[in-house]
């Protein structure tokens, strides 16, 4: 992606029986363990609401975009 930033993509997978569905409850702390997990923990991560027109719900993923450098505005203590 330009600019240095990496898009991060994940879902939780539930079978039952024969069908393979994608299951909902992936938690702020699943996706910091995650971030972290892929050799991100010393990097910024946002995830992103879109415009309602650009929404595209088909399944239970969650995406986080990895940035280059923290966010002026975030958080810190």
């Amino acid at each position: 992606v330009p600019g240095g930033i990496i898009r991060l993509s994940t879902n939780r997978n539930q079978i039952l029986g024969t069908q393979r569905l994608y299951a909902d409850g992936i938690t702020w702390d699943d996706l910091q363990t995650i971030k972290n997990e892929c050799g991100y923990a010393d990097r910024m991560a946002v995830e992103i609401y879109p415009e309602a027109d650009h929404v595209l719900n088909l399944i239970n993923a969650r995406h986080l975009w990895i940035l280059p450098e923290p966010l002026p505005y975030a958080w810190r203590h």
